[in-house]
């Protein structure tokens, strides 16, 4: 299945004329989405890039409807679609797109907390990677409009694939989930009168598709001029036809996307790595460097705490005590004689009763020392001083020399590289590049692999058993410049007076290429206002059923039918026809021919459509392989 995109930028506004019906479309706001996961119950995954569906996981969308027009009723909803963009598949199965039953908030929902289910919209199961998927909600959205309280969004669920779509937190790929709803309203006629001012011109949109019609980018819809004054500030009272809705400016288109993304450049690659050479043998190892001067001394530490006394030695034995002398009479105090010679130590006498205090005689002589008395047990040892300071590091030795330089390895060297192709046989050792064109899934486009052994048609570089990825594809390039804006479409003619309404129709719609069972140059046919060619079985024939034809709502004739052709993906040459059948036989058509850009046409010729005609929009290509978005316009009035 190829990959395909539908061309966001050209998603434009459908404008429908019945009566003084005005249709158009809008895209309302994505204000939350958000994946819960039985593998982390509790965990908020609000602000993941992309929504996982299925191995365990559910996923959330919920719109804001306040932005359609005040007073929008459930009968004015024409048409609403849900389109998702699928990122990847990591296993095939059917998804099933429900609403959602309760209140839920993207920033603290988690599997735990998850809201309730209220039913099944439908079930579908994705084709392919990298393409959009669509689906038609509008009896949900009426039903929101009729009671709003009731919008909680949309679930999607399965029990058998694993399929990941993008979040609008998706900056790489960058495909949010939208919901365009076309809206039909009816106002009364007025009293006929003077015609209305001319409807003011619409905004230019960007990257609108270049011709009259100016139903391209964001251009507001062509004013008609007079009744219906789309568009324009209203007209004194009633004049011709119905008073112009008022509204800002005339439906503003979706805002055209930068222009389409060129198609991605080969990445000028480094050159591919050769083999790591052998490593070199470890050097020598240095002398020992000679040993750092000492340190100065440390700081002295503090003194310790003193150590308890020691126990008081043993006391000497005391000498025989000398006989006391009489005392003699207190004479007077003499003259203080010389010291005489120290005596020897008489023994200490009997202590004598205590007289009165005689006169302090002279000091006696010095008695000869005493022996010195026993040494007294040794005190306990006072506690240690602390740590002094750590003295001052050495100077760091000498670096010893440096060891030899082992010897390189040899260089890795890498043969040819060439342009794989399915069904080849390769050597072990062949490099080969992924094209988009050459059989390699998607996955490998855009690497280089090189052979682990010998491979045969059947083991693509998806083998890791055959095959090694040695260089990874680049990234995209930056978004083209945006197209240069299509002139302003020409102002729609003056109603006719006497209580008449210009009456018609205007379908816009996209679509991309590489549908089921296409083939080269077959015509297929479907619906203009939502082109969908389902399968080529059933598309090739005129009028098989009502998704290949629309019954043109009233009579008219056309007034501009157009469109654009991008070749997005890479510069293969396409040629593409696309035309408008009336009835099985083909009234409008045009061939343009791309080739990495892209192309438009566009033609104002008349044909007169009769009410309940069969419409139909014819699409043939010469090369499928191109990779193709469209966008096709057409009005009747």
């Amino acid at each position: 299945m190829k990959r395909s995109r539908i061309a966001a930028g050209w998603l434009l506004a459908t404008l429908a004329l019945m009566g003084s019906s005005l249709a158009h479309a809008t895209q309302v706001t994505l204000v939350g989405d958000a994946s819960v996961s039985v593998a982390r119950p509790s965990t908020n995954l609000g602000s993941l890039a992309n929504l996982y569906v299925g191995n365990g996981n559910t996923a959330f969308l919920q719109y804001d409807l306040s932005t359609l027009p005040p007073g929008t009723t459930a009968a004015q909803i024409a048409h609403a679609t849900l389109t998702l963009f699928v990122n990847r598949i990591n296993t095939p199965g059917t998804v099933t797109l429900s609403t959602v039953g309760s209140a839920w908030s993207e920033s603290t929902v988690n599997f735990n907390n998850q809201p309730s289910l209220a039913g099944t919209v439908t079930t579908f199961t994705p084709g392919a990677s990298g393409i959009y998927v669509s689906f038609d909600v509008t009896s949900v959205v009426q039903g929101w409009v009729s009671n709003p309280a009731s919008n909680f969004g949309f679930e999607l669920t399965s029990g058998s694939a694993n399929v990941l779509f993008d979040s609008k937190e998706n900056d790489e790929t960058g495909h949010p989930g939208l919901l365009d709803i076309t809206i039909t309203s009816q106002g009364a006629t007025g009293a006929t009168g003077a015609t209305g001012s001319t409807g003011l011109i619409g905004s230019t949109g960007a990257i609108g598709a270049t011709g009259s019609t100016g139903l391209v980018g964001s251009t507001g819809a062509t004013g008609v001029t007079g009744s219906t004054g789309l568009v324009g500030s209203t007209g004194a009272t009633g004049a011709t036809g119905g008073t112009g809705l008022t509204g800002g400016t005339g439906a503003t288109g979706a805002t055209g996307g930068t222009g389409l993304t060129g198609a991605t450049g080969a990445t000028g690659g480094t050159g591919l790595t050769g083999a790591t050479g052998a490593t070199g043998g470890t050097g020598l190892t240095g002398s020992t460097g000679a040993t750092g001067a000492t340190g100065g001394t440390g700081l002295t530490g503090g003194t310790g705490a003193t150590g308890a006394t020691g126990g008081t030695g043993l006391t000497g034995s005391t000498g025989a005590t000398g006989a006391t002398g009489l005392t003699g009479a207190t004479g007077a105090t003499g003259l203080t004689g010389g010291t005489g010679a120290t005596g020897a130590t008489g023994g200490t006498g009997l202590t004598g009763a205590t007289g009165a205090t005689g006169l302090t005689g002279g000091t006696g002589a010095t008695g000869a020392t005493g022996g010195t008395g026993l040494t007294g047990a040794t005190g306990a040892t006072g506690l240690t001083g602390g740590t002094g300071a750590t003295g001052a590091t050495g100077g760091t030795g000498l670096t010893g020399g440096t060891g030899a330089t082992g010897a390189t390895g040899a260089t890795g060297t890498i043969g040819s590289v060439v342009s794989y192709t399915a069904g080849n046989s390769y050597a072990a050792g062949q490099v080969v590049f992924c094209t988009s064109g050459g059989g390699c899934p998607t996955a490998q486009q855009g690497s280089s692999y090189i052979a682990a052994q010998a491979a045969t048609g059947a083991q693509d570089p998806s083998n890791s058993t055959f095959w090694h990825q040695i260089a990874a594809a680049g990234a995209n390039g930056t978004n083209g410049a945006a197209g240069a804006t299509g002139a302003t479409g020409p102002t729609g003619p003056t109603g006719t007076g006497g209580g008449s309404s210009a009456t018609g129709f205007a379908t816009v719609s996209t679509f991309s290429n590489g549908f089921v069972s296409e083939a080269n140059n077959t015509t297929y046919y479907s619906n203009p206002s939502v082109i969908s060619f389902q399968s080529a079985a059933t598309a090739q024939t005129f009028g098989t059923g009502s998704f290949a034809f629309m019954l043109a709502p009233t009579a008219c004739t056309t007034k501009a039918f157009s469109f654009a052709a991008s070749n997005y993906y890479g510069t293969a040459s396409d040629t593409i026809t696309i035309g408008v059948v009336q009835n099985g036989t083909t009234i409008l058509s045009g061939t343009v021919t791309t080739n990495g850009n892209l192309q438009t046409y566009s033609t104002n010729t008349a044909v007169t459509i009769t009410a309940g005609d069969k419409i139909s929009v014819t699409f043939k290509e010469s090369n499928l392989n191109a990779y193709d978005a469209f966008t096709v316009s057409l009005v009747c009035q």
